[in-house]
């Protein structure tokens, strides 16, 4: 029990006592309580507010940074414009203020092919150049002379499969040194009837596939971008469609070869980009050529066998084309029908075409939907994200 200190003063005189001397004043004792003991109390520590979790930055949405580009920036990504050697300044100036997807370089290469390439891509800037050329061997090769000469499919097919992709290998690197990005090759069409002749690997589907395959390989691993091609087929067509319109034969017969290859090819997941060829398929098309049919390219190519890559047109140019559609219909049925890249005539349609496809749009004829997963397979192509561009 807590007690505390008590002194008690007596202020009268105090009755004697057996305890009194002397008749003085009784004074008591004071009385003395312990002192109140500390009592130890623990420490109580403040419980810690903890620190707020950052919210994590969403990761940009390709689509949504490439619809938030002017249309006429998408539309112009689609042009593929062949470019003769002569016109490489021309092209230069071009691409500075109008950003095409890419170009195709024509004619024999010259000595200066290199350092005008240089110049082309530091134009383009970030948006990146596909830069292509038909580079097959044999008959169809633009850089002998720079590269020396590469044998034929036909020849290539002589030989083992491994010496294929070597040799792929081997040519495309030289070509990527030259600041070439897309090799328009292998041929992948089953047959060697006119014009196709020793451009193919042969009349044997499973020759086709491994050898267009493996060239394929070879391509891709030196960086650049192979371009299977002729899709449907045209190892069996009966015309040169550089001259006029060329028809395969009937879709059930398609099925059973041309159409078996490339079907091969894009289940094994070979191709990065198709060519589409101006064929004509008796009950597919309807009288269309496969480049401007829906049927061939929306249809088989990307619905049915699965193919989600670059989908490219032969030149637009060619006898097919021209002999029935003025240039910018086609252009208009080409992006229509599903396919990414048009590889038109020349640089000095790409502004005409660019208008053409923006009123196309605005009339509802293409949809921005639809320019939209074009745009974004090119700049996959180019490895470019749309969303770091300015």
């Amino acid at each position: 029990m807590r007690r505390r200190w008590i002194v008690v003063f007596a202020g009268l005189a105090a009755v004697g006592s057996a305890c009194s001397t002397g008749g003085g004043p009784v004074v008591a004792e004071p009385v003395v309580t312990a002192p109140e003991p500390t009592v130890e109390r623990p420490t109580v520590e403040p419980t810690p507010t903890p620190a707020p979790t950052p919210s994590a930055t969403p990761t940009p949405d390709p689509r949504s940074c490439i619809a938030a580009w002017p249309l006429e920036v998408r539309v112009a990504q689609l042009q593929f414009p062949l470019v003769a050697p002569g016109e490489l300044g021309a092209a230069t100036e071009l691409v500075r203020t109008v950003p095409i997807g890419g170009v195709t370089l024509l004619g024999d290469a010259e000595s200066t092919l290199a350092a005008s390439l240089a110049d082309l891509r530091a134009a383009a800037g970030a948006m990146g150049l596909i830069i292509a050329i038909d580079e097959e061997g044999g008959r169809v090769q633009r850089l002998a002379g720079l590269l020396g000469p590469l044998p034929s499919a036909q020849s290539v097919a002589g030989g083992s499969v491994d010496e294929a992709r070597e040799l792929a290998a081997a040519h495309a690197g030289a070509m990527a040194d030259l600041g070439i990005t897309m090799n328009l090759a292998p041929v992948a069409d089953v047959g060697s009837a006119a014009p196709i002749g020793n451009r193919s690997y042969g009349d044997d589907v499973d020759s086709v596939v491994a050898y267009a395959a493996a060239v394929t390989d070879g391509i891709d691993s030196s960086g650049l971008t192979a371009v299977i091609k002729h899709f449907p087929g045209h190892g069996a067509a009966s015309a040169d469609s550089h001259v006029s319109v060329a028809t395969t034969p009937p879709l059930a017969e398609m099925r059973s070869r041309d159409l078996v290859a490339f079907g091969r090819l894009i289940s094994d997941e070979v191709p990065e980009a198709v060519m589409v060829g101006h064929l004509v398929v008796p009950d597919l098309t309807e009288g269309l050529p496969a480049t401007l049919s829906p049927a061939a390219v929306d249809g088989i190519l990307r619905a049915e066998f699965g193919f989600d890559g670059l989908v490219i047109t032969d030149a637009m140019n060619m006898g097919a084309i021209t002999t029935q559609f003025e240039a910018s219909e086609a252009v208009e049925m080409a992006i229509g029908a599903g396919v990414d890249l048009v590889m038109i005539e020349s640089i000095t349609q790409v502004e005409p075409l660019v208008a053409a496809l923006i009123d196309a749009v605005g009339a509802g004829r293409l949809s921005e939907a639809q320019i939209d997963d074009s745009v974004e397979r090119v700049l996959a192509t180019k490895q470019v994200d749309p969303c770091k561009i300015g």
